[in-house]
């Protein structure tokens, strides 16, 4: 029942109150990823350090219609690599990928324990990858640019069971592209450049939502939340990590993730939130040793002050890949990768 409906189910923001202004950001978040390729001990390690805002909105209702506008950033990420090879050789890949949604949401109460709710979104991606090998044979180097445009339907059910017992459920569209750039180049090592343009794109999947939750108003509030990714399958020639490739074709398998989470109040003005969850991996099994299944916790503390709350947590998240060994070696790798991300959230109430 807070302005982060508009994301995960549209449908609740037909019970919230008349006007209220929220923003959340992670406002400290470090990853570390570390590839070991195990048959000859080295480690290739990446870190990734961010600070930004990650949902903006306000709603206001109207009775049985409530109105809502937001921004949502649920992946902006940086990564940096370095790998020391023999002889002064060396390897340097440097990757950003940034994706926003902007747009309105409505919802509407078809009864007092009915709503149904939708987000329409305009979905914004910036990816961009640089990777720079130096060799004692020359210098080679790949650059990849995808910009990519794209409409993200949203919809929601929400039904109040009992007073206590709510449940919802929400199906999000694959993403649908309108317009795309990727620019790419590459240098091989005798410095012959290779480069181009086309119209490959990111793109999200369809995406199904379903989750329950036990509430006893400042008092407790128990949930469960199952969500379904469905497979993902399209043509994009010259795409990251593939600019060599005129026909790859991006590829994700259907997967789950599972969220627990409850609230326990101390009293009136201060709370407790704990968080277990998945965040799986739709890598297909021909590239397993990036297929990061990852496992996480929250903890955080809340706080109410009449029409103002805010609340501070730490999400820890940890996983590990399958050993596979390497296309361009016979070493087996596997890849292992850590969070650490700081959360402050606000909201104020009218």
């Amino acid at each position: 029942k807070d302005i982060s409906g508009v994301y995960y189910n549209p449908a609740g923001l037909a019970f919230m109150n008349k006007l209220s202004i929220a923003v959340n950001s992670n406002i400290y978040s470090f990853n570390r990823y570390i590839r070991n390729e195990i048959t000859n001990g080295n480690e290739i390690i990446g870190d990734n350090l961010t600070l930004d805002p990650t949902l903006m909105g306000l709603n206001i209702s109207f009775d049985q219609f409530t109105l809502a506008f937001s921004i949502v950033m649920p992946n902006n990420k940086k990564s940096y690599i370095f790998e020391i090879f023999a002889n002064n050789q060396s390897v340097k890949s440097e990757t950003t990928m940034n994706m926003a949604l902007i747009g309105p949401s409505f919802a509407f109460k078809i009864t007092p324990n009915l709503s149904i709710g939708t987000s329409v979104y305009l979905q914004y991606h910036d990816y961009k990858q640089s990777i720079t090998g130096l060799y004692s044979s020359g210098a080679s180097a790949t650059q990849n640019q995808v910009t990519s445009f794209a409409l993200l339907p949203i919809f929601g059910l929400r039904i109040n069971i009992t007073p206590e017992i709510k449940a919802g459920i929400s199906y999000s569209m694959r993403s649908i592209n309108f317009h795309s750039t990727n620019k790419y180049a590459k240098y091989n090592e005798s410095s012959i450049l290779v480069s181009g343009e086309n119209d490959s794109y990111a793109a999200t999947p369809h995406k199904l939502s379903a989750g329950i939750a036990y509430e006893k108003e400042k008092e407790i509030t128990l949930t469960f939340d199952f969500i379904y990714y469905f497979r993902l399958s399209y043509d994009a020639p010259n795409f990251l990590f593939h600019v060599n490739e005129s026909d790859y074709t991006y590829e994700e398998v259907s997967h789950i993730d599972l969220a627990l989470g409850a609230e326990l109040f101390f009293n009136e003005s201060f709370s407790f939130r704990l968080g277990l969850f998945t965040n799986s991996s739709g890598t297909p099994d021909i590239d397993k040793n990036m297929k990061l299944n990852l496992y996480g916790a929250s903890f955080g503390l809340g706080i109410w002050q009449g029409n103002f709350s805010s609340g501070f947590g730490i999400t820890l998240m940890y996983g590990k890949s399958p050993v596979q060994k390497d296309s361009d070696s016979s070493n087996e790798v596997e890849v292992t990768s850590y969070s650490a991300t700081m959360n402050l959230s606000t909201t104020f109430r009218f």
